[in-house]
């Protein structure tokens, strides 16, 4: 039967915003204290300038009657700042997850975000990686951008460039690559080739259990390409001469912790598949092998963060076939025993 769940509300992160707060959803009996269920800190979307934590209150609900510590953030829109701003507020609010359980033992601590959401926790992981701070023990993006310069492309071909608030958000065309995750991680390719010893403790591949968006993937044969990185560019014509991305290291690259991409085939055309395919080719060229392209094909780009029920009455705990494919995977993953 489902179990009654808590609510902590607006539990702040940091002082730089009003919206520097979370609301944590607890399972029946747990101890914040000291506990031994899975945490998940979920990171919104809405274009970078819409959103709040209460939309997200059926996901979270659910997951926390799964047993799943769920806490739903808020962090800083623009206009007020830029993506920059935003993915420090990640940061600082998973900074606060991990303090929050001081004594948590043996749960995993996941980060997962949705579309905009995917992008900000995406480049937060890579800057924690840069700067050696703890990481997640898994990190899922839902439906992400990755490369602001090809979504740029296909946002104008779609003619909403000038409605979406994307490219106002990370501070103009001459900042597309510093916020983009996939041509970060092209210049760490070069890095990760150049590197003569085995510098880079990389992680084993973790499979575990097969998903439900394994299946699309393997029916198709898709396999991480090889990269060229001998002739590894940045394709971003608008790149000003004088500005420098960051390269990370090889041994940066391998803080990386297992990341998981889930997209839809055909049923969104917000965020193609193809964003997230990109990223899951640069992390295998960096050597990440436990990184999993997950394909769903009836999933719109929304229904990540709204397809969601709280489980029926008389439901057995481990039953979640009631939920879409994408939301059984992400109960997994979250859940999945990690050395």
């Amino acid at each position: 039967m489902a179990s009654r769940v808590s609510i902590v509300h607006d539990k702040k992160y940091g002082t730089e915003s009003t919206r520097n707060v979370m609301d944590i959803y607890v399972p029946a009996g747990c101890n914040l204290e000291h506990h031994n269920h899975p945490v998940v800190l979920f990171v919104h979307g809405g274009v970078w300038a819409t959103g709040s934590k209460w939309h997200y209150s059926p996901l979270a609900t659910r997951l926390a009657e799964e047993g799943i510590v769920t806490c739903v953030m808020e962090y800083s829109l623009f206009p007020s700042c830029e993506t920059s701003a935003m993915v420090k507020e990640v940061s600082q609010a998973l900074d606060t997850v991990f303090d929050m359980c001081p004594t948590h033992d043996g749960g995993n601590v996941v980060l997962a975000g949705h579309s905009a959401g995917a992008h900000l926790s995406a480049l937060a992981i890579l800057e924690r990686a840069i700067d050696g701070a703890r990481m997640p023990d898994a990190f899922v993006g839902m439906a992400g951008v990755y490369h602001i310069h090809r979504h740029f492309e296909y946002e104008k071909a779609r003619g909403v460039h000038r409605l979406s608030t994307m490219e106002r958000a990370v501070g103009g065309r001459k900042k597309f690559d510093a916020n983009s995750p996939t041509v970060l991680l092209r210049r760490a390719t070069l890095a990760v080739a150049g590197s003569s010893s085995p510098t880079c403790p990389m992680a084993p591949p973790e499979r575990g259990v097969e998903l439900h968006g394994d299946s699309i993937p393997q029916r198709i044969g898709f396999s991480p390409p090889q990269i060229d990185t001998c002739n590894s560019t940045i394709h971003d014509e608008d790149m000003n001469e004088g500005d420098e991305l960051r390269r990370m290291s090889a041994l940066e690259v391998g803080r990386l912790p297992p990341i998981y991409l889930m997209a839809s085939t055909c049923g969104d055309t917000t965020v193609p598949w193809t964003e997230s395919y990109e990223l899951y080719t640069m992390l295998h060229a960096c050597g990440l092998s436990h990184a999993r392209l997950l394909l769903y094909n009836q999933a719109g780009h929304g229904d990540y963060a709204t397809r969601w029920q709280k489980k029926k009455k008389g439901t057995l705990s481990e039953y979640v076939h009631d939920l879409p494919d994408f939301a059984q995977d992400f109960i997994h993953i979250i859940k999945a025993p990690r050395v």
